[in-house]
């Protein structure tokens, strides 16, 4: 049966990712590309609230979920001609209903495929995350490395001490500066250095609003959640 017979598939080919991407499409350079893929379709987030009830007390509620809800791939062995691996993913379903309702904050497509680093990637959604209905024309957030480890969820030996944890945002860093979103832009984005063995560093981040653009998107998402 064909791996992409469901209507709510969205087909792919690696080739087209790496034209996209302006990337070799090689033989041998296609495999780290599906590995990629693949890892994407096992990555699970994490998501959790803290609501205040009608006696004001406090309820905790968290969720554990996949963006793709499903990723098929095919290549045809030994054929030189097949045009290499392709495929076709799916949506977790309750993404699918937000992003028909516009019941979301829109990303810059052309920006996450500039972004070469997992962790540079959970950095440019977690500043736009936190910069989110903030007041004022620019936002300035400041965060300890260890604290935005911990936000993240990241775990393992890379982060385990001060310096490590300074190695691998410093890379995140160096990716964002200038990067825009569709409401507003990394103005200045810096790291700096810890100021001993057992100190964290700190990443300090001043983003410029488009308050036009942030009204018109808001109206948009309460039109459609009436």
């Amino acid at each position: 049966s064909d791996v992409c017979s469901s209507d709510l598939s969205i087909p792919f080919s690696i080739r087209s990712i790496c034209r996209r991407l302006n990337l070799s499409a090689g033989g041998k350079t296609q495999l780290p590309y599906l590995r990629s893929i693949q890892r994407l379709g096992g990555c699970n987030i994490q998501w959790g609230g803290l609501y205040e009830r009608s006696d004001r007390t406090f309820i905790q509620r968290g969720e554990i979920f996949r963006i793709l809800n499903r990723v098929a791939w095919e290549q045809a062995l030994g054929d030189a001609s097949s045009g290499g691996t392709r495929g076709c993913f799916t949506f977790n379903p309750d993404i699918v209903r937000n992003i028909a309702r516009r019941l979301c904050r829109p990303a810059r497509l052309e920006v996450i495929c500039q972004l070469k680093t997992e962790i540079g990637l959970l950095l440019y959604n977690h500043l736009d995350r936190l910069s989110f209905k903030r007041p004022g024309p620019s936002v300035k957030i400041e965060l300890s490395t260890k604290e935005l480890v911990e936000d993240l969820g990241l775990e393992g030996e890379h982060y385990e001490s001060p310096g490590r944890r300074y190695r691998q945002l410093q890379v995140a860093v160096n990716e964002l500066k200038g990067k825009r979103y569709h409401t507003q832009q990394i103005e200045e984005i810096s790291i700096s250095r810890p100021r001993g063995p057992k100190q964290d560093a700190t990443i300090e981040v001043l983003l410029l609003k488009d308050s036009r653009q942030e009204r018109r998107i808001e109206a948009e998402n309460e039109q459609r959640s009436e």
